[in-house]
């Protein structure tokens, strides 16, 4: 029966995953310097990254851009600028583009 292991960092799922041997579907959440992923126990020796799906939120929906947030990613749905367009600028309402955006700690950016 699959299970949750639970979360870690790098290094700490590094030593639980050589000290034990998890079943096939055993998933793991790692979490390590600001970044996130969840983790799937695909065989008797193989992880792969499960990938994620991102909801949607239009501009006045994002949290203000902190020092918290960066590297943080969404997706917008009213982006004044497309995204080949705006690529690298502060994204702004007023739109209809649907647009990923990263927060740089200061602002949220097209891209």
């Amino acid at each position: 029966m699959a299970r949750n292991l639970g979360e870690f960092t790098r290094a700490q799922l590094t030593a639980q995953l050589a000290a034990a041997a998890y079943p096939i579907g055993t998933l793991a959440v790692v979490s390590d310097e600001g970044n996130f992923g969840l983790l799937v126990r695909t065989d008797g020796t193989n992880w792969v990254p499960v990938p994620q799906k991102l909801g949607t939120v239009a501009v006045a929906g994002l949290p203000a851009a902190s020092v918290s947030y960066k590297g943080c990613t969404a997706i917008v749905t009213d982006s004044n600028a497309a995204l080949t367009a705006g690529i690298g600028a502060i994204v702004a309402a007023g739109g209809a583009n649907v647009v990923p955006v990263v927060c740089d700690g200061t602002n949220w950016r097209i891209g």
